[in-house]
């Protein structure tokens, strides 16, 4: 019995070494060789290399427009007259209430935070120390930025040295 067993497992084992062997071959077949030659190494495809001006550039223009320090309102306002457009997060409240967010939000006594994701739509999160993190898309690019901001969140409207939510950075989404 135990030698009719090693000889059926060892019958089996071929049987996959083979296929599995095989099936190296026609993936090796189907898949394309890419040669690397003097000409190809190191070189950015012109599509890429556009793109990456095009973000070079739009780096020095929101590094000259935004200032660290001013109000959120008036970085919004730079950016909204720049083609920047407030990028909803489907998840906001959840971000900025807390996970209980539905029954914190319904309760009578619900706080004002509850309805800042409705007002301030490209709020993406916002945490009890006052850190904010809102998204932004460019109306022609398609790039989508990430704005930190610090304060309290109920200023976000407020313009100018009156605010206590003042911008402290950007940075464009990584994926």
């Amino acid at each position: 019995m135990l030698k009719l067993l090693f000889t059926l497992l060892l019958v089996v084992c071929t049987f996959l070494v083979a296929g599995c062997a095989g099936e190296s071959a026609a993936v090796a077949e189907q898949s394309p060789v890419v040669e690397h030659t003097e000409t190809t190494r190191g070189t950015v495809p012109p599509e890429k290399e556009r793109n990456m001006d095009s973000m070079d550039s739009m780096k020095k223009q929101l590094d000259t427009l935004l200032s660290p320090g001013s109000s959120y309102m008036d970085v919004r306002e730079e950016l909204l007259a720049n083609g920047w457009e407030p990028m909803a997060t489907l998840n906001c409240k959840e971000n900025v209430v807390g996970g209980d967010w539905k029954n914190i939000c319904t309760a009578l006594d619900a706080p004002a935070v509850c309805k800042v994701c409705n007002e301030m739509i490209e709020l993406s999160a916002y945490s009890g120390d006052g850190n904010v993190l809102a998204k932004f898309r460019h109306g022609i690019t398609g790039k989508i930025i990430e704005v930190s901001a610090y304060g309290m969140l109920e200023d976000w409207g407020v313009r100018g040295e009156d605010s206590r939510l003042q911008y402290s950075g950007w940075g464009f989404e990584q994926k």
